[in-house]
């Protein structure tokens, strides 16, 4: 698929949140993890979370909104995920996502990485990262397993 596509693909949520699960369910398989749409927490939910199946930790957690949007609208989106992480208890990884825009968080949102050809607020894009970066970055947080981030 080329880039063009891929962004006129990513422009809403449900697509955005799409890619995100087909990506992150690769990296963490079933059964030792589970990908969980719409995860519920205490006061509310997040677009996907990663549970390590056999102590029930949460790993990761995916915030997805519809492209557009600042650094603002980005760092909003890291925070919703990470109160869900707070409510539990939990330090996982965390992606924010506004289309094919994205950044990677620790649990307490500080910034994990810039990949190269982010903006100015460290925003990378889906066309400008290397699929095999983003990859190497989601085994770094399995191999945390949820006690920290990446």
């Amino acid at each position: 698929m080329d880039d063009a596509h891929l962004i006129t693909l990513m422009q809403n949520e449900d697509m955005t949140n799409g890619f995100w699960n087909n990506l992150i369910s690769q990296q963490f398989p079933f059964p030792d993890y589970l990908v969980v749409p719409e995860y519920q927490f205490p006061g509310g939910r997040a677009d996907l979370a990663v549970i390590k199946l056999d102590n029930g930790r949460l790993v990761l957690v995916l915030e997805g909104k519809r492209a557009g949007g600042s650094f603002v609208t980005i760092s909003r989106a890291a925070q919703q995920a990470a109160n869900a992480a707070g409510k539990i208890g939990s330090t996982p990884g965390i992606i924010a996502a506004l289309g094919p825009k994205f950044c990677l968080y620790r649990a307490d949102t500080s910034p994990v990485t810039t990949f190269a050809g982010a903006d100015g607020s460290g925003i990378s894009t889906i066309t400008n990262v290397n699929i095999q970066k983003i990859t190497t970055k989601l085994q770094q947080c399995r191999a945390w397993n949820g006690s920290g981030g990446w």
